[in-house]
């Protein structure tokens, strides 16, 4: 826990705010470290560092909405490109995609506020709400709701007993940070393998 406090306020030359926010608007692009360890983690340096929790709280739940926002842009730029590839378009044909982007509208919402307590998840709604072109407000309301659900207790944990339990905290940080490539790797495999069916089905009823 320690470690990866240090880790965390050397991002902006010591400078506890700065460094706490530029970690947590990147951390997810860049490292396997789950949200939840990640806010332990802020929480600990931020106390050690004399900042007051509301303060703290108010930087973490900003950087991760601002972060959310960016792999939620991304695949909303990025999304159009891929499907124009041959190897992609092979497997969503625009009539699908319309389709997942009707059922997603629906159903959407509410797999986002969930996700966000599923280690793993985050990132992959994110991701597959700007892909399907989910409107951003519809995005952002149920992502930041969650997030202020369960962010503050993260924190918390790290602020207040951060010191205490850092070793246990550490421990079950990379238990987490296992089970979120787990998770996410087994969504992506059954998304895929949905798709393939459903394809292979196709093309068995157009023979």
């Amino acid at each position: 826990m320690e470690e990866l406090a240090r880790s965390v306020m050397s991002f902006a030359g010591g400078r506890p705010g700065l460094s706490a926010f530029l970690f947590l608007t990147t951390f997810g692009y860049w490292t396997p470290v789950p949200e939840e360890l990640a806010l332990v983690a802020i929480g600990f340096a931020l106390q050690s560092a004399g900042m007051p929790y509301p303060v703290a709280l108010a930087i973490s739940i900003t950087a991760l909405a601002i972060s959310d926002s960016g792999c939620y842009s991304f695949a909303r730029f990025l999304g159009p490109k891929l499907v124009r590839l041959k190897p992609v378009a092979r497997l969503f044909s625009s009539e699908k995609v319309l389709a997942a982007e009707k059922a997603f509208a629906r159903r959407g919402p509410i797999f986002i506020f969930a996700s966000r307590f599923v280690v793993g998840l985050r990132s992959a709604a994110a991701l597959g709400s700007g892909f399907l072109r989910l409107p951003y407000l519809r995005f952002l309301v149920p992502s930041l709701s969650a997030l202020l659900v369960g962010g503050p207790i993260w924190l918390a944990l790290g602020y207040f007993a951060g010191a205490r339990f850092g070793s246990a905290f550490e421990t079950a940080g990379k238990w987490l940070s296992a089970l979120g490539i787990f998770v996410a790797a087994a969504a992506a495999i059954f998304v895929l393998g949905r798709i393939a069916g459903r394809r292979i089905r196709a093309q068995a009823e157009e023979a």
